[in-house]
């Protein structure tokens, strides 16, 4: 299979294909504890080769109920891309072992 045209080919494009689609499947069969792991921030919409606006989808799947747990190991410190959901209810950055403690202490909870 071909990829589409992008900037290189990096995994910033793949981050945005798998954010449209969690938001297409929790729409047929509800909110869902979603785990990102993505070792860079997305690109705008207008560099993603198929347009997807990354925080628009995010925002989608927030608004919808889902929980975002975005591990951020692979990050750079000073990305702020992630800035603007820290306030929104259900999104939590943090380092993959610390998402993975949270699970397993509190499986149901809701943020």
């Amino acid at each position: 299979t071909a990829l589409p045209p992008g900037n290189g080919h990096d995994v910033d494009e793949a981050l945005e294909d798998a954010m449209q689609r969690c938001r297409e499947l929790t729409d047929d069969i509800g909110p869902q504890l979603l785990l990102v792991l993505t070792d860079a921030p997305p690109h705008t919409a207008g560099n993603c080769p198929y347009g997807i606006d990354f925080e628009a989808e995010a925002r989608l799947l927030l608004k919808s109920g889902c929980r975002l747990q975005v591990a951020n190991d692979w990050l750079q410190p000073n990305d702020e891309t992630w800035t603007t959901f820290q306030d929104m209810p259900r999104f939590h950055l943090a380092p993959l072992s610390e998402i993975i403690a949270l699970q397993a202490s509190a499986p149901d909870r809701d943020e």
